[in-house]
């Protein structure tokens, strides 16, 4: 079963949400996250200087420790674009983040592809995990650009 009941965008929107950026990460003049023909479409207009400004996320669900999961999304750009993918735990202080998956890279072309992952939770059962699409400074990542979301899963996989 899917743990993010709103990963196929059928709905709008649901429980996603965006950041852009602040004064230590460089600003971001403008961009959305609307969701258009069920898909999640991420302008980017600019990016700031690291990786996760900007981002779009989901948080509010549940890993539990000792279980394996299956991550897996389907993905396409405007153009050639560097995508990073984190789970994990959000903090309100530093480090701000606690992985509970190793971080993906991956490298989006023109074409929707299907990405996917497995990782064992190693932390503590959390029941405020948020995974996390960053679309910022990338590799060869040169704004202007859009990039599409779509069928966001994570499961649980069985022995």
């Amino acid at each position: 079963m899917n743990i993010i009941p709103d990963g196929s965008f059928d709905d709008g929107i649901g429980a996603w949400e965006s950041w852009w950026g602040d004064q230590w990460s460089g600003g971001v003049t403008s961009g959305d996250a609307i969701v258009a023909d069920r898909m999640l479409k991420v302008i980017v207009d600019s990016i700031g200087t690291v990786s996760y400004n900007p981002q779009v996320f989901r948080p509010g669900f549940t890993l539990v420790k000792g279980v394996t999961y299956e991550v897996s999304f389907k993905a396409k750009a405007s153009k050639n674009w560097g995508v990073v993918v984190n789970i994990g735990k959000p903090l309100t202080y530093d480090p701000w983040f606690i992985p509970y998956a190793p971080m993906q890279i991956y490298g989006l072309t023109t074409e929707l592809q299907e990405y996917k992952y497995t990782f064992t939770v190693n932390e503590d059962t959390c029941d405020d995990i948020k995974i996390v699409f960053e679309v910022g400074l990338i590799g060869e990542n040169a704004p202007p650009a859009i990039i599409w979301f779509d069928d966001v899963s994570i499961k649980a996989i069985e022995d």
